[in-house]
């Protein structure tokens, strides 16, 4: 039966290897040079766009009438809250420097745990907005008695509410250790990285409950 305990970090190999290749990690510059200028421009184009269409919304004059001004701030603000903490953290740590993880075990957990938010938050926005849109178009007569610019607004709030609560599971099993040790045993502090906390079990539970819960 699998132990539930996260694993101890395993005995260093040779400490005359780099510590890339004694943790199996090696990425040319050419493929270093190529993703930061893919993620320099998705940073500049996403930043830009969502920042334009909040500001747009919020402005109130211009831009979409209505409550789909709601649905689309909260995508404009989910996106770009995404842009601002993944792509810095994951172009210096993961692109450039593998080791050791930069911002701490509290910076690893909100790293995971914002991802997921806004993750949630853009599915569930979608699916708000597709809800009022059908029952625009199939029951008019209806839509116009239900949906209000106040019960939109309840029902984004509603949205960014379940989408902190299925997040948070983020922040519990992921986290900060250390892959390697030294000589006298004690963690190498060069090889910190941020990563699953859990055994493997309770990481295959936790996938599955995810995937029901989002299909339901």
């Amino acid at each position: 039966m699998e132990s539930s305990n996260p694993q101890p970090p395993r005995p260093s190999p040779s400490p005359a290897l780099s510590l890339d290749a004694r943790l199996g990690v090696d990425t040319r510059l050419w493929a270093k040079v190529l993703f930061t200028a893919l993620y320099a421009l998705i940073f500049a184009l996403g930043t830009a766009g969502n920042a334009l269409s909040a500001h747009v919304v919020l402005k109130g004059r211009a831009g979409p009438p209505g409550r789909l001004r709601y649905h689309v701030l909260s995508l404009a603000l989910s996106g770009l809250l995404l842009l601002l903490v993944s792509v810095p953290v994951e172009l210096y740590n993961f692109v450039w420097f593998h080791y050791p993880w930069a911002f701490g075990d509290l910076g690893c957990r909100a790293y995971y745990f914002v991802r997921e938010l806004c993750a949630y938050t853009t599915v569930l926005s979608v699916a708000s907005l597709s809800a009022e849109r059908c029952l625009a178009v199939c029951q008019p007569l209806r839509a116009r008695r239900l949906l209000s610019p106040r019960r939109t607004r309840r029902l984004l709030s509603l949205v960014w509410a379940a989408s902190l609560g299925l997040a948070l599971p983020m922040a519990i099993i992921m986290g900060q250790k250390y892959e390697l040790e030294t000589a006298d045993g004690e963690p190498e502090p060069a090889s910190r990285v941020c990563t699953v906390l859990v055994s493997r079990a309770t990481l295959r539970v936790f996938i599955q409950v995810r995937g029901r819960g989002g299909g339901c």
